[in-house]
């Protein structure tokens, strides 16, 4: 089915581009950019992930970040690359889309 996203793609990862699918991503990169908060009309460092084999990045919230710092087990940000991540949507707080970061399961027979 044709979408106006097919015609004004984003570069960031939405939670209607996981639609009901959870997505296995391995983080390749986290970068810090200014990005205009729409709020404030102000710029403001955010945390970028960019996945293994993936195009669209994914635009940190507070809440994914201190997702990632715990199933990493780090708040260096720098140590999150190589680590992997189940990506879903979910609904924020605020009924707002969202995307939700929970732990990868290990998968018990990749050293057998």
């Amino acid at each position: 089915m044709p979408s106006i996203y097919d015609i004004w793609p984003s570069r960031w990862l939405k939670a209607r581009d996981l639609g009901d699918h959870t997505a296995r991503v391995y983080i390749e990169a986290v970068t810090v950019e200014a990005l205009r908060n729409p709020r404030t009309n102000r710029e403001e460092p955010k945390l970028i992930l960019a996945f293994t084999g993936k195009t669209k990045c994914l635009i940190l919230n507070k809440t994914q970040a201190q997702s990632l710092a715990a199933l990493t087990g780090s708040d260096d940000y720098t140590a999150w690359p190589g680590h992997a991540c189940l990506l879903s949507a979910g609904v924020a707080p605020n009924d707002q889309p969202t995307i939700v970061i929970t732990p990868a399961q290990v998968d018990p027979t990749a050293n057998a």
